[in-house]
């Protein structure tokens, strides 16, 4: 039985930790069956299905005879009970485990060190994790302990030099790639995640990470000057509406939109996270305001961030077709599909496939599937602290729902949620839209209410990766950063170790009550 728990280093009552014992929590239990007391975490417990009774491992040995089970293996296998009775277990145990053989001797560990042109000053080995003098074969004086030598460690003067080195080259091949766009180096590279001062053809000087020019961005005072990756974004709709508009600054004057199709009265935004991020000038409501200036006019707009094209590229074209009307999937009625709940593995797979947001933590994970074909997944979760969720009993979120980009699933939202309805008997269910892609109708169609619109969001950027804002909550940042400063805010710190914040046009949340 358990006896104690501790969360965070403090002892909790134990009826807290039957009905919402966290995985991570430490408890005391005492062996059913010997007696003893031991100490685990919770996780493991739940895991081998042992919170109502506990065995320590000796008992559970005992218990399962595996012992019994091992010498009939080893009679079975070699005609004796203990393996060591064999003469080829016996040779490995020696070789392996006995001291003598793997000490080793200090003119063993000169002829290694002369082998590179070292000279060895210790005349003693004490043990592995003790350092040894050494003069390199460039004449540094220096130590390291063998375990390190071993490893392929070698002089650190050394190291450095050739570290300086290896950036001088970088910084040459830096200065031709450049120059390919009529670009020129002013400042010394050093590193990526600093910028470097360049001059653009026409004579602007600005920074840059290294790494955005690489991804296509240039000067920021070039006027319409687009990303090679919005050009692409462009080139891609162009074969579908050859009239379309780049650079538009007619519609919501005196601000830019990057692709317009008047026919369809859509507009595309495409985000760069570093040019649209709020060290760029973009504060929480620049991306919300062109969208709202847009409905004003009678123009949707849909708002591309660089990783979704750059990592999601064909979930991102597919979705592009879809809420353009050009997507010819095939036809699928959901009357003619089945239910069933599946694993964490599967589910996740869809999703990073079939949906932009990619895999969820979710708890309760439904598929449908056409002739053994999962066309169709969605997932139901607990309310999300992140997303200023109260857990409640019966209250749940519908956290993903999507369909296999090769077909269209007629009805499968519905009879999806018909299922969790039957099933999971809910007394309410809210979810969220995202307003850059939809504008909630799929809701409208389940019987959903709308509730409210939520804030604009914000992530942190770095290396063309978004990261959401809750795993840098100030309270986290001095486990996460290398030089956190505890008197500067979230945002202050974030900056200082080279990521941006960029908003999104915030979330519509939507609610079905029972």
């Amino acid at each position: 039985m358990i006896v104690k728990a501790w969360k965070n280093g403090e002892e909790v009552d134990l009826e807290l930790l039957n009905t919402r014992g966290h995985g991570s929590d430490i408890v005391e239990y005492k062996c059913d069956k010997c007696g003893s007391l031991h100490k685990t975490v919770y996780n493991a417990l739940k895991r081998k299905n042992r919170v109502e009774h506990q065995y320590c491992r000796s008992c559970t040995v005992k218990l399962n005879g595996v012992v019994d089970k091992r010498k009939k293996t080893c009679v079975l296998k070699y005609g004796v009970a203990n393996p060591m009775q064999v003469q080829e277990f016996k040779d490995k145990y020696i070789k392996h485990n006995v001291w003598e053989d793997q000490k080793v001797d200090i003119r063993d560990i000169e002829k290694s060190f002369s082998k590179e042109g070292y000279k060895l000053l210790s005349t003693q080995y004490i043990g592995n994790k003790e350092k040894l003098e050494f003069i390199c074969s460039v004449g540094h004086k220096g130590t390291i302990t063998w375990n390190s030598w071993s490893r392929g460690c070698r002089c650190n003067k050394c190291g450095i030099e050739k570290a300086r080195i290896s950036r001088t080259s970088s910084e040459e091949y830096i200065i031709k790639f450049l120059a390919k766009s009529g670009y020129t180096l002013l400042s010394t590279y050093s590193g990526l995640k600093n910028k470097i001062k360049v001059r653009c053809p026409k004579g602007h000087v600005t920074s840059i990470l290294f790494g955005n020019f690489k991804y296509g961005h240039r000067c920021g005072r070039c006027f319409g000057n687009a990303s090679s990756a919005e050009t692409e974004v462009a080139d891609f709709l162009r074969t579908y509406f050859p009239d379309l508009i780049q650079n538009d600054r007619s519609l919501i004057i005196p601000l830019e939109l990057d692709i317009v199709i008047p026919e369809k009265k859509i507009a595309i935004e495409y985000c760069g996270l570093y040019w649209h991020s709020e060290q760029q000038g973009k504060n929480s409501d620049y991306h919300l305001n062109k969208l709202l200036r847009c409905e004003e006019i009678g123009y949707t707009l849909i708002t591309i961030f660089e990783d979704e094209w750059v990592g999601k590229k064909d979930i991102t074209k597919s979705r592009l077709l879809y809420l353009l009307g050009l997507s010819t999937p095939k036809r699928v009625y959901a009357r003619k599909c089945s239910v069933r709940e599946i694993p964490a593995k599967l589910k996740n797979r869809f999703l990073e496939k079939n949906h932009i947001q990619g895999q969820d933590k979710s708890n309760v994970k439904l598929g449908l599937f056409y002739k053994e074909k999962l066309v169709s997944v969605m997932t139901f979760g607990k309310a999300n602290i992140a997303k200023g969720g109260i857990d409640a009993e019966g209250k749940y979120e519908l956290v993903r729902f999507c369909s296999d980009s090769g077909y269209s699933v007629i009805g499968a939202a519905g009879k999806l949620l018909k299922y969790f309805e039957r099933s999971f008997a809910p007394k309410e269910i809210f979810s969220y839209s995202d307003k850059r892609w939809s504008v909630g109708n799929l809701y409208k169609k389940l019987s959903f209410e709308y509730a409210h619109d939520t804030k604009p969001n914000y992530w942190y950027s770095v290396n063309y990766k978004r990261f959401h804002r809750f795993n840098f909550r100030k309270s986290m940042l001095h486990k996460r950063l290398q030089n956190f400063d505890k008197n500067k805010t979230e945002v202050q710190n974030m900056v200082d170790h080279g990521y941006y914040r960029i908003f999104d046009c915030g979330n519509t949340k939507w609610i079905k009550y029972y």
